[in-house]
């Protein structure tokens, strides 16, 4: 695997993410290149740095990546309202991202979406 941590830095920061290692989430959050977005990784890359940046509460960057990502009907959609509205603490947001999960038959998504709800 070494020279694709590029590849596998999405993977990896799930990983983390459920670990709850927020050590190694920061550590892997930089190694995602949005400029490689358009490559066969790139959404769930793209859906894991939102994920990481509300966990890691850097709320400036979640609003900034999170906006160009509301785009109606797209994959990240969901998973920008989540990632904006745990930083803004808006309940209303988490709500629609959970149906649009739904919607989207990402059940695992929506479930993780609903557990946030319940804290």
């Amino acid at each position: 695997t070494e020279g694709y941590d590029f590849v596998l830095a999405a993977p990896r920061l799930r990983l983390a993410l459920l670990r709850d290692d927020l050590d190694a989430s920061e550590e892997l959050v930089g190694q995602i290149d949005p400029a490689r977005g358009q490559s066969w990784f790139g959404l769930a890359a793209e859906a894991a740095r939102l994920d990481a940046l509300a966990a890691l509460g850097r709320r400036e960057l979640v609003e900034e990546v999170g906006e160009r990502m509301l785009r109606p009907g797209t994959y990240l959609e969901p998973f920008a309202r989540r990632a904006i509205g745990l930083v803004r603490a808006d309940r209303g947001l988490l709500r629609e991202a959970a149906a649009m999960f739904d919607a989207m038959q990402l059940g695992w998504h929506a479930e993780q979406t609903r557990a946030l709800l319940r804290t």
